[in-house]
């Protein structure tokens, strides 16, 4: 038997995209993200608590996105961050200070791309059973990327 369970969840994040033109700037937005889980475990009354979901867009919320990129300079001062950045060798004059706690690091550029990805990836990890996840990322209306991926492991049957 097939079951799936589909979330919304929405947060506001600010993120800059170092080499890419306007979207270097420090900027802003509403995001909406759905997420489908799909299972064919018959054996699973729940796929997934979607509180757990909520959690993931309420830890993004009112956060600035940043990745863990290599020309990206991060400094600490207490409870402070310093970001600067770089691209190609040149490093640029602009940089950000911001409470430590208003940072929402990620491991690549937060994309919208990216982002799906990143949310799909959570999810994974938190799934009680093996299952298909997509997830789409709508920056603005009407651009919306979307990542998919399942959580089997080799050796996984399943029997519908």
């Amino acid at each position: 038997m097939e079951r799936t369970i589909v979330k919304e969840i929405s947060f506001a994040s600010a993120h800059f995209l170092p080499g890419m033109g306007k979207c270097e700037r420090l900027h802003g937005h509403n995001y909406k993200a759905t997420i489908v889980i799909t299972t064919e475990e018959p054996d699973y009354d729940v796929v997934m608590d979607f509180s757990a979901i909520s959690d993931i867009g309420k830890n993004m919320d009112h956060k600035l996105l940043v990745g863990k990129v290599d020309d990206l300079h991060i400094t600490y001062d207490n409870a402070m961050v310093r970001i600067g950045w770089g691209c190609g060798g040149i490093t640029y004059e602009r940089e950000i200070y911001t409470l430590m706690d208003d940072v929402y690091f990620m491991e690549t550029l937060p994309t919208a791309e990216n982002i799906a990805k990143h949310i799909a990836e959570l999810i994974a990890q938190r799934l009680w059973c093996a299952a298909d996840i997509e997830v789409s990322v709508e920056e603005d209306v009407g651009s919306v990327a979307t990542h998919r991926m399942s959580n089997y492991t080799e050796g996984d049957e399943l029997e519908g």
